[in-house]
């Protein structure tokens, strides 16, 4: 878990890393609709499985996490810590 402001308003988040193991019949892509009355209802967020080490870093620096599992995912680019 990692808090910091977000990068673009400064407001705090709190953002939450898991690792899973997905069954092989897993799609690559989804997409989520948030329900319930909070800021972010109704919204649709488009979801998807990357291969790893990534060849680009993910937003705000959060691929970071990802050599903490296992060094070998650092992302290819290097640009991520």
């Amino acid at each position: 878990m990692e808090d910091k402001p977000h990068p673009d308003t400064g407001q705090p988040r709190r953002t939450s890393f898991f690792y899973l193991q997905a069954p092989a019949d897993t799609p690559d892509a989804w997409e989520h609709h948030v329900h319930g009355d909070g800021d972010d209802a109704g919204l649709t967020f488009a979801c998807r499985f990357l291969p790893l080490p990534l060849k680009q870093p993910l937003a705000d620096d959060q691929d970071t996490w990802l050599s903490r599992i296992d060094p070998p995912w650092t992302t290819v680019t290097g640009n991520s810590q």
